[in-house]
């Protein structure tokens, strides 16, 4: 078996654009999807699956790992987000070829499931991307809320962390403890709530003036509190916060989560299987986080 041709598609989304990439074999009507989505960077990721395609022409699918050796050790370049997304996207094609050959599901491929039931979130908005920023105010926040507790999820995530230097003023502080009290009233205590900072504070002191004022209100986790990098501020934070640290979102690197897990910076990691090589790499830096004890929460865009 060979693959033959690898293409992408572009799908025109609210807010952003989704990329998906098809490799077709040479097998009469065996191909595999993947998706390489990586917002306000369309371009550059199909460029990027198109400067890689050449690589694996030619070559047997089913070898997935070899694959993603030769499309990471191509160039004296390292890749950054935007390659590694392009390898994210034909990682993922490539398993679902292997599955479809097998006629098996890619997940009874990579080791079988470990339980029968997995607890799911969402944002509020439920996929409406406007809602993301529409939550500053306590009316819109508690509304989303109500809606998503009304198709029966018990654990949802919520943004309303405001952009903020090395000083969080206490107007903004206060608002911050009210829209978490008026969320916590709304939803209750048998609903997981998740605050996800997007990398907003600008230090370590920020962060925790506004983990201090959420966590009487315990939530889950507090997502990104810190720029993606800032792994020697995310330690310090760690080491004072009251409420687990979750990031990972924005690394692409395998090295990049070994530097969280060494510095004790992480409660829960986030690897998106889109951005950081793929499925099988997204399993490897769980297994690196299961030996640190610590959680993992697969994020997707």
């Amino acid at each position: 078996m060979k693959i033959v041709a690898i293409t992408t598609r572009v799908v025109n989304a609210d807010m952003r654009n989704w990329v998906f990439v098809r490799i077709e074999t040479d097998q009469p009507g065996l191909y595999g999807w993947g998706e390489a989505t990586l917002e306000w960077k369309t371009q550059a990721v199909v460029g990027a699956v198109n400067d890689l395609a050449p690589l694996l022409i030619g070559r047997d699918p089913r070898d997935i790992e070899q694959a993603v050796r030769i499309l990471k050790k191509h160039s004296f370049w390292r890749l950054g987000v935007i390659g590694m997304s392009a390898i994210s996207g034909i990682e993922l094609a490539l398993w679902d070829i292997f599955g479809k050959w097998l006629g098996q599901p890619v997940w009874r491929l990579t080791g079988g499931k470990v339980r029968d039931r997995v607890k799911v979130y969402t944002h509020l908005g439920l996929g409406d991307m406007r809602a993301v920023y529409e939550t500053l105010d306590a009316e819109p926040l508690v509304q989303r809320a109500s809606e998503v507790v009304a198709k029966g999820y018990r654990a949802l995530k919520a943004v309303f962390i405001p952009y903020s230097h090395y000083h969080a003023p206490l107007a903004e502080v206060e608002k911050v403890g009210r829209l978490m009290e008026a969320l916590r009233k709304t939803v209750g205590p048998q609903v997981e709530i998740m605050v996800d900072f997007h990398g907003r504070p600008a230090s370590a002191s920020t962060a925790l003036a506004y983990i201090d004022v959420l966590a009487p209100y315990r939530p889950m986790f507090i997502e990104e509190p810190l720029p993606p990098g800032e792994t020697g501020a995310l330690a310090q934070l760690a080491a004072k916060s009251r409420v687990p640290i979750a990031t990972g979102e924005r690394l692409v690197d395998r090295s990049e989560f070994d530097d969280l897990f060494r510095a004790r910076a992480v409660d829960i990691v986030q690897p998106d299987i889109c951005h950081c090589g793929g499925l099988l790499e997204a399993k490897k830096i769980a297994a690196m986080a299961e030996a640190v004890s610590v959680g993992v929460a697969p994020h997707n865009p």
